[in-house]
């Protein structure tokens, strides 16, 4: 493997990208051809190549010359890759003392049955639903546990706001559960924490309880895929379609409480071949003044039987904005994938990255080493299952739990969870050691089929040739000036 790589855009321009500076840089065509030769061990024959190509000695002299400046400051070295970063004990505590979000499922029944639903026949992700409801022992005990962690000396911040989260199946069948857990949280005192709530719903439930979430300021995402046709696979268990019942009850919300409306309300929109980009987001924004967040189906952990059900319903994201109008990219700016993948380039990529006061004054350049998109364990939340199953994310399967709740005890072993996740990493290296998507993975490891059983096969892989093709399609959108770049800058926010 080598650090750097020749991209050549579609306009002509040449580009050198080293992995190790994180540099992009404009080039002359005749470093490229240096580069070849040399990877060819027929550097002493670039003058007659590049004559036969039309250039001028003087210039080849000049760029030969270039080139062994470039290689003497490190440009075009061998990239060796060091092991996974190992993870311990002390990090995971680390990452619970400053977990982002704290999520209860507090019910993995639910009053509608979705086509598409993780918990239903398509996928193989989650146990059974039993339609349990957690209890508030495990909501006290967790709150509970992680309280003095909040407090410690691992604690990273003064006053840092911990977003308690509400989920399903479809959270308010547990209302009395939510009530008393906001009401707990609000009792304790905790110098070093604000806390806030958050909800996803179906909105089935929601005039019932709407003034007690108002009052609370919970920030809520309404689960709804658009119109009638669009809404058709989100059903009751007669099969009814949920739309009208969804539809007036947001209408009645939107009109009774217009500020907590604008600040709080969020709708999420799953794409399928009953509705399109283009058509769910005119309907959403139109009658209810939110921009919906859209996503295409989970294509993981599908059961083989029901994948050709799946392909039926599945439709990728990208393909259905571009069949869509101009102005459609415009309004969904920043959802549409490449500028948030470009947004990621311009992080992961660049050499400006910085993750905290000291590492901006006191910058030292990390070592390379080889990473998967996965998440540090509970650097960004904590998951707790109806069953009282601990997991780091609700996107991944329940075989991958971390721990337990039982009887309001955590039962959470924090070094054997650091080792689980080395033993999956040791799995991954084979393929991520040579794999030139060395800086800006997101693939998390937990969403490819096999991991459990060693057999995974990463999607994500890349080559030297498949990186000058990724990094050329964002050099072509920048050059192409298609788009208002500031707006990345000014108004991005990856988390």
């Amino acid at each position: 493997m080598y650090s750097t790589i020749c991209i050549v855009s579609q306009a002509g321009n040449c580009y050198l990208y080293d992995f190790v500076k994180k540099e992009l840089r404009p080039c002359h065509p005749l470093i490229h051809v240096c580069c070849r030769l040399d990877r060819e061990q027929q550097l002493d024959t670039v003058h007659s190549v590049a004559e036969s190509q039309g250039y001028a000695p003087a210039d080849i002299e000049f760029y030969r010359g270039k080139y062994d400046f470039l290689k003497s400051q490190g440009w075009f070295s061998s990239l060796h890759r060091g092991e996974f970063v190992k993870y311990d004990a002390q990090a995971v505590k680390e990452c619970l003392s400053n977990v982002r979000q704290v999520v209860f499922e507090v019910t993995d029944g639910c009053n509608l049955q979705c086509a598409y639903c993780a918990n239903r026949e398509l996928y193989n992700m989650h146990a059974p639903v039993h339609n349990t409801k957690m209890t508030f022992d495990t909501v006290k005990g967790v709150i509970d546990y992680l309280a003095p962690l909040w407090s410690s000396g691992l604690n990273k911040s003064s006053m840092k706001k911990v977003v308690i989260g509400f989920y399903g199946g479809e959270p308010l069948l547990n209302f009395p559960l939510i009530e008393k857990s906001v009401a707990y949280c609000k009792s304790l005192h905790l110098p070093t924490r604000s806390l806030g709530y958050n909800m996803t719903t179906n909105a089935m439930l929601l005039d019932k309880y709407i003034d007690f979430l108002a009052e609370n300021e919970f920030n809520i995402t309404i689960s709804l895929d658009g119109d009638e046709e669009g809404q058709s696979y989100r059903v009751d268990a007669k099969g009814n379609n949920s739309f009208h019942k969804v539809y007036h009850t947001l209408k009645n919300i939107q009109k009774t409480y217009p500020e907590f409306w604008e600040k709080c309300i969020s709708f999420n929109s799953v794409l399928h071949n009953r509705n399109s980009v283009e058509r769910t987001h005119k309907f959403i924004y139109e009658e209810f003044g939110k921009v919906p967040e859209i996503h295409a189906m989970n294509n993981s952990g599908v059961r083989p039987e029901k994948q050709q059900k799946f392909n039926e319903m599945y439709v990728p994201y990208i393909k259905s904005v571009q069949e869509g109008n101009d102005d459609l990219l415009k309004e969904r700016f920043m959802s549409d994938p490449r500028m948030f993948n470009l947004a990621q380039i311009l992080l992961w990529y660049g050499d400006n990255q910085f993750f905290d006061n000291e590492s901006f004054l006191y910058y030292e350049k990390p070592a390379l080493h080889a990473k998967t998109g996965t998440c540090f364990p509970f650097s960004r939340k904590i998951y707790i299952t109806a069953e009282g199953k601990i997991m780091v994310c609700e996107r991944i399967a329940h075989h991958y739990a971390l721990g337990n709740v039982v009887d309001g005890k955590v039962l959470l072993d924090l070094e054997k969870a650091a080792d689980t996740y080395n033993e999956y990493n040791a799995r991954m290296y084979q393929q991520c050691g040579n794999c030139y998507l060395i800086n800006g993975c997101h693939q998390c490891i937990f969403q490819l089929n096999g991991l459990y059983t060693g057999t995974q096969v990463c999607k994500m892989y890349q080559t030297e040739s498949d990186m000058v093709d990724y990094l050329q399609f964002y050099v072509d959108l920048l050059e192409s000036r298609e788009f208002e770049f500031g707006k990345i800058f000014k108004e991005a926010v990856l988390s």
